[in-house]
């Protein structure tokens, strides 16, 4: 799918990644919805907050992921999944059906909903990452994206693990929910997310935007060091849990590579050989210079007990970072999986990957985005009704929608039309 050593005859079925994808804004939209509907207040515990993160870490960040590694494993890493249409059509049913009672269960306070979702969720994981590792395990040698993909699903594992006990220390087993909470998503954030953005960008990066591979210190060993740091802060902050300084200074190193790599892939992207315009630029553009931002104040905040910091750190981080690099690399990946599987079925008069989702149409997203970033921060300090803050959020999720969807019709419309290759062959 990305470059050399690649193994494009082995790529799953257009849908089985696409229904993850078409997913994401969806849950973006809830996600805007259920913020639009907070009232005044600490809106930090309030009910509408707690559901819309899920929402957008389980529903947009996990469902994206979740289908960028079931086409990424067989394709880069060689590891074939078997039956990918039936195993991605359970684990996509596992998480839609886990985060909607887990969501409503939240919300309303019905308990056996909320244990019903996390247990399907947690099933949903559990499958997904037997599959991946399962079928990693055979891979060898492995490149510096599939030893990025290890790390990242391994973290995932981890945070899946913590998330489970912060939701029993909730239903009151146990006294450590705090440090359980703050590892849980450190695992999510700096590992499971972190780490599989840095294994799909070797790859991205350099293919899509013909930029210069990344440098070899970066690659061979920087995920490698960022899994230990995240090892050490825990193993740190589980025997030192009054110290929360020596947790600070150990988390440091983590800190250090992130911004390191943001700061590597910008310069990538500025001195890529093609210097041709691409609209999907600005969301690479603000999703590093978000990173490097909100990892430098989510620390300093961290270190002086800042909590107005580390919250707009927290939402720079999530809906900056995340959300505008998964945007950025849908507008690629999607064009390029539909062209590929159009090409492979001996359609070759279709348009080039930029002509499916025009430049302008992901412009308009971009700006769209602007606006619901900063109506969910102007929202979330009380500068404007969170109606308004929710009702921008929700019209760049629909945006989204309606580009990723419009680019899916397009692929199944001609998948049903008789390629030129086969008429031939009829003829002769």
């Amino acid at each position: 799918m990305f470059g050399a050593g690649l193994s494009l005859d082995q790529a799953p079925p257009f849908r089985v990644p696409y229904r993850f994808f078409i997913s994401a804004p969806l849950f973006g939209i809830m996600a805007a919805l259920l913020f639009s509907l907070l009232s005044g207040g600490d809106h930090r515990l309030a009910p509408e907050v707690i559901v819309a993160v899920h929402m957008l870490t389980i529903g947009v960040f996990l469902m994206v992921m979740t289908g960028a590694m079931m086409q990424m494993l067989p394709v880069i890493a060689g590891a074939v999944i078997p039956n990918p249409k039936r195993h991605g059509a359970v684990i996509h049913l596992l998480y839609t059906v886990g985060v909607l009672l887990l969501g409503a269960g939240l919300y309303f306070g019905m308990m056996a909903a909320t244990a019903s979702g996390g247990v399907l969720l947690g099933v949903g994981v559990l499958y997904f990452l037997i599959l991946a590792l399962g079928n990693l395990r055979r891979v060898r040698p492995f490149s510096d994206s599939v030893r990025a993909f290890v790390y990242a699903l391994s973290s995932l594992g981890v945070a899946v693990g913590l998330g489970v006990l912060a939701a029993l220390y909730y239903a009151g087993v146990g006294d450590y929910r705090e440090i359980v909470g703050q590892l849980h998503l450190i695992w999510i954030f700096f590992g499971w997310i972190g780490l599989l953005v840095i294994g799909v960008s070797f790859q991205v990066v350099p293919m899509f935007y013909v930029a210069e591979a990344y440098p070899r210190f970066c690659r061979t060993w920087g995920t490698a060091l960022i899994f230990a740091s995240l090892l050490l802060v825990t193993l740190v902050r589980c025997l030192f849990p009054e110290q929360t300084l020596i947790t600070k200074l150990a988390a440091l190193p983590m800190v250090l590579l992130y911004i390191g790599f943001a700061v590597i892939t910008i310069r990538r992207l500025r001195l890529r050989k093609r210097a041709s315009k691409d609209a999907t630029l600005f969301f690479w553009y603000l999703a590093m210079g978000s990173l490097g931002v909100a990892l430098s104040l989510w620390y300093v905040s961290w270190l002086v007990e800042w909590s107005f910091g580390m919250e707009s750190a927290g939402m720079v981080l999530g809906y900056g970072f995340v959300l505008g690099l998964i945007s950025g690399m849908l507008y690629k990946i999607i064009p390029f999986l539909v062209w590929f599987h159009l090409n492979a079925k001996g359609h070759f008069d279709i348009p080039t990957m930029r002509e499916m989702i025009p430049a302008k149409h992901i412009r308009m997203h971009f700006y769209l985005y602007l606006l619901g970033g900063s109506g969910l921060f102007a929202g979330w300090w009380g500068l404007v009704p969170t109606v308004v803050g929710g009702a921008l959020l929700a019209l760049s999720f629909g945006w989204w929608f309606w580009l990723l969807l419009g680019v899916g019709r397009y692929y199944f419309k001609q998948e049903k039309r008789p390629s030129p290759m086969a008429m031939m062959n009829l003829a002769q």
